[in-house]
């Protein structure tokens, strides 16, 4: 079990400016644009786009209408799916802040490499989903020092994260330092 802890006050109060904490979450980690396993579903809400939507759209309305909520009910399915391959015990240890992350990864990362993430935040299992920008990399003895055991350490910023997202991610941030 990994004990949920801050840095130091000297840690705490760096140039981030936001708290940090050391925490036992699930975590995947995929280059920006890698393909998942599952077969790709557009997003809830994007429109179809087929040869001759537009002009579908303008003589037969209620056909779109249809096509766009059969895109939204496959959008809730594969989130659904997605939540079920949510894992049920923490998979690493990581460096934790609303400003970015750091990790150990099998796969060496580089600088300048972009990244999604999926935090999957226990005990309430709540999913914050991110794209990140790695800022830098160390080999297997600084992954050990704070995140865990694999190959690489990562440090990555988080360049998009959804206004839910950081509120859920802050909130549990919150909630370990409360407890300390």
């Amino acid at each position: 079990m990994v004990l949920k802890t801050r840095f130091s006050e000297d840690d705490y109060a760096e140039r981030r400016g936001s708290p940090r904490v050391i925490d036992a979450v699930g975590l995947t980690v995929r280059m920006l644009g890698e393909s998942r396993d599952a077969a790709a579903v557009p997003a809830v809400g994007a429109p179809a786009r087929f040869a001759g939507f537009e002009q579908l759209r303008t003589t037969h309305p209620d056909a779109v209408e249809y096509i766009l909520s059969l895109e939204s009910q496959l959008g809730l399915i594969s989130r659904r799916d997605d939540d079920a391959k949510q894992p049920e015990s923490p998979t690493h240890k990581v460096s934790l802040s609303l400003s970015g992350i750091a990790f150990s990864h099998e796969r060496m990362l580089q600088p300048g490499d972009r990244i999604e993430i999926e935090i999957v935040l226990f005990p309430v299992r709540s999913l914050v989903q991110a794209e990140a920008t790695v800022v830098s990399v160390g080999g297997a003895v600084e992954a050990g020092r704070h995140v865990g055991s694999g190959k690489y350490a990562a440090r990555a910023i988080f360049s998009k994260l959804k206004d839910d997202d950081r509120v859920t991610l802050d909130q549990h941030i919150q909630s370990i330092l409360r407890q300390l």
